[in-house]
């Protein structure tokens, strides 16, 4: 009888740990479900609406600068002179810079939440294996993947040009200093074959 017992008690442990192993299979299987939306083209969305919704404030904010530039060059009569296309060419660059930072936060958002879902889910997988229990873990996959899915709240945009005066300030400084540099510092200046030569490796 204690051999019957045994043998009973053993098959009932196995048939136990059978039961854990398919609970747990179960559960893996529904919440690889839960969080199958969460694929490449899901994390490339959002990166695209934080552009989408950032690129608005920096149009707005380059025509308020073109504007600004214009109406300083018209007072004093500078709308069509070299300085003039100096500025939108400066303008021009550092928009297209903000432009790539807009582009660049999103792509860091998408990826900061991809990795929040890995390791929700990761969470929720360890969980599952110490329980054995796939009802409770698949509900609280679904809460945790609406939650994810639902569209982020985007910080507001401030003053994306507010380092733009002193930036083409240096670049007009460095550019002075240039020009005064080929002018007066070339002691070869006046010689006309050495010169030249020179004149073309600082070219």
């Amino acid at each position: 009888m204690c051999f019957g017992g045994g043998s009973n008690a053993g098959d009932q442990a196995r048939q136990q740990q059978q039961q854990q192993q398919a609970d747990i299979t179960k559960g893996l299987g529904q919440i690889n479900q839960v969080f199958s939306g969460f694929d490449p083209q899901f994390y490339q969305q959002r990166a695209q609406a934080y552009y989408n919704y950032a690129l608005p404030y920096l149009q707005q904010q380059t025509q308020n600068q073109q504007n600004q530039q214009a109406f300083g060059l018209a007072n004093r009569g500078l709308s069509q002179s070299t300085t003039a296309r100096d500025q939108q060419a400066q303008l021009a660059s550092y928009t297209g810079q903000q432009q790539q930072n807009i582009a660049n936060t999103g792509i860091q958002q998408a990826q900061d939440l991809q990795s929040q879902v890995g390791q929700e889910q990761s969470n929720l997988i360890s969980q599952l294996e110490a329980s054995a229990n796939p009802g409770a873990t698949t509900q609280q996959a679904l809460a945790a993947a609406s939650r994810f899915a639902a569209p982020s709240a985007f910080p507001a945009i401030g003053n994306l040009f507010g380092n733009f005066a002193s930036i083409y300030g240096a670049n007009q400084q460095a550019n002075q200093y240039n020009n005064f540099a080929r002018q007066y510092l070339n002691p070869y200046q006046g010689y006309s074959g050495i010169g030249n030569s020179v004149n073309l490796v600082n070219k």
